[in-house]
């Protein structure tokens, strides 16, 4: 089915409005105008897009298929997803398998949450997130170099999201796919440069976002929303003309009022009946959610084996990417010596089985191993 996409009035609307939030604050435009964003301008933003710097992304399974399953396991747990602190997540279905459902998850920053929190804005979306709408199902590498900052992120056939960020404009493209491995070979690289460009292409894609897609990003949740006196002049009139109203037709209709009135008393006593039920549904779902936990808490703990792996690797040594299935653990990297690193691994209570699972391969420009190693861990939360 042909996605359904916004039309021109409300898209002009959104893309009119955009707020960045990365290494700075700022304003942008489908004009690719740039500016540092006042208070007023985050108050009104329509879109907020965050810079990868405020968000955790990572590609989970889950043993069940519903989005809001997913987001409640996942903030029920959180500490074991994202090295920040976070209180707000986006989680976006990939594909659903027999046992359960993977998922993209983006965990948001405490910095980020808070400015969610001081004003309405319709849609807030992570920078690679918006990638893979741009992408339409078909596997790209985008590189974009912001100055102080730049990222390389991968998009996949079934919009799968995997990115590295950069500390400046120095990115290599052909050591990122091969961190993705083979799903990368072959697939086009889009470059973006400068924020004029980078705020043209996000109005572009904004404006061309599927309405089917875009639940899992609404900020539904505002916290406060600011008026301003003509707001309060059209909320009296409002107010005033729905009185005249009423007390036309309490006067002249009173049969009229008097059906409303019965009318009334019949939705108030199905609405009791609703409200047993949706107690009932309520009570359901907390058992539903303890079961939930209970695989979830079964899932080995990325902050202890992190701590762990800082706690006895040797110096220098440098892990690019790591992967996790059940206690199978795989890590790429750098090392001084692959054969030191494989020795205190397999030296170190908690792990066993360690061995390399590649050739490892001697890096000509710094010397170092490059090695993929694999381990059984058996830490739990």
């Amino acid at each position: 089915m042909e996605s359904i996409h916004l039309g021109k009035y409300v898209t002009r609307w959104l893309a009119g409005r955009i707020l960045y939030v990365g290494d700075q604050i700022l304003t942008m435009d489908g004009r690719g105008a740039c500016e540092t964003a006042s208070e007023k301008d985050i108050r009104d933003a329509r879109v907020m897009v965050l810079g990868k710097m405020h968000y955790f992304e990572t590609i989970r399974h889950f043993p069940f298929t519903r989005a809001k399953e997913i987001k409640s396991a996942v903030l029920l747990d959180k500490n074991d997803y994202t090295p920040f602190p976070s209180t707000r997540c986006c989680v976006r279905k990939l594909h659903q398998t027999g046992d359960g459902a993977a998922a993209n998850i983006w965990l948001i920053s405490s910095e980020a949450a808070q400015i969610m929190e001081k004003q309405l804005v319709s849609l807030v979306i992570p920078e690679t997130a918006l990638l893979a709408f741009h992408a339409c199902q078909t596997s790209q590498i985008y590189e974009v170099a912001l100055g102080l900052h730049s990222f390389l992120a991968w998009i996949g056939k079934n919009g799968a999201v995997q990115s590295v960020r950069s500390g400046g404009d120095t990115m290599d493209v052909e050591a990122f796919r091969r961190i993705i491995g083979k799903d990368a070979t072959g697939s086009p690289v889009v470059r973006i440069t400068g924020l004029k460009d980078y705020a043209a292409f996000l109005s572009e894609t904004i404006g061309s976002l599927p309405v089917n897609g875009l639940y899992p990003f609404i900020n539904a949740n505002p916290y406060t929303m600011t008026l301003d006196s003509r707001a309060l002049k059209r909320g009296g009139y409002s107010a005033a003309a729905l009185f005249v109203i009423y007390t036309l037709l309490t006067v002249s209709i009173p049969y009229a009022v008097e059906k409303h009135l019965q009318k009334e008393e019949a939705a108030v006593s199905a609405q009791s009946v609703e409200w047993i039920e949706k107690q009932r549904q309520i009570d359901m779902a907390i058992k539903k959610q303890k079961a939930l936990a209970a695989p979830i808490n079964a899932y080995v703990s990325k902050y202890l084996l992190m701590t762990l792996l800082q706690k006895v690797m040797p110096a220098e040594t440098r892990i690019t990417q790591m992967a996790i299935s059940d206690t199978r653990v795989e890590i790429h990297g750098q090392a001084p010596s692959a054969t030191a690193l494989l020795t205190v691994l397999s030296q170190t209570q908690g792990i066993q089985n360690a061995q390399f699972i590649s050739p490892v391969r001697k890096e000509n420009k710094t010397g170092r191993d490059v090695f993929i190693l694999s381990f059984e861990f058996n830490g739990k939360k």
